[in-house]
């Protein structure tokens, strides 16, 4: 008589391709295959799939950012991994949004935020998949990190502002 399966005996026939007990050369071995099988998975996808998931992926960064206390990343830098998608060059996207080269650099550089035109442009851009909004939240969430990290300017602004409430709440 067969025993009965448990609940959780997926796990139990689980085979991994590494294991404690292989050789390195077994495990060589073994991660050669894992990346052939990757490569082979990778050249079935479409470029129209590899556009969505590069878009969901920038889409998921940008969501990670807004929710997050502190961070690295700046509007620029979504902006630099949104043309990465499109792998196109500055002059080009510039031309696509309808802007200067060098209103694009400024912006991509830091040296400048973008107004609403340009975040509009960006969301008929990305056929509405990155909407206006969602640019403006980043930029305002990094506004809003620059002031909660900007001591110098508190400590400044402290300085002339007379008398303070008593109240704390």
């Amino acid at each position: 008589m067969s025993k009965p399966k448990k609940e959780n005996q997926w796990e139990e026939d689980d085979i991994s391709f590494q294991s404690p007990s292989m050789t390195e050369a077994e495990k060589l071995e073994n991660w050669s295959a894992f990346g052939a099988y990757r490569q082979q998975a990778k050249e079935k996808v479409s470029d129209k799939d590899r556009l969505r998931l590069r878009f969901l992926r920038l889409k998921f960064r940008m969501n990670e950012y807004l929710n997050a206390q502190q961070s690295d990343y700046r509007f620029y830098s979504f902006l630099v991994s949104y043309m990465k998608c499109f792998n196109l060059s500055g002059k080009t996207f510039a031309d696509e949004i309808n802007i200067t080269p060098s209103e694009l650099s400024l912006i991509l550089h830091g040296h400048r935020d973008p107004n609403r035109r340009i975040m509009m442009r960006l969301e008929i851009h990305s056929n509405y998949n990155f909407p206006a909004p969602l640019w403006y939240e980043v930029l305002a969430k990094e506004k809003a990190l620059e002031l909660k990290d900007d001591r110098a300017l508190r400590k400044e602004e402290e300085a002339v502002v007379r008398p303070k409430i008593k109240v704390v709440i």
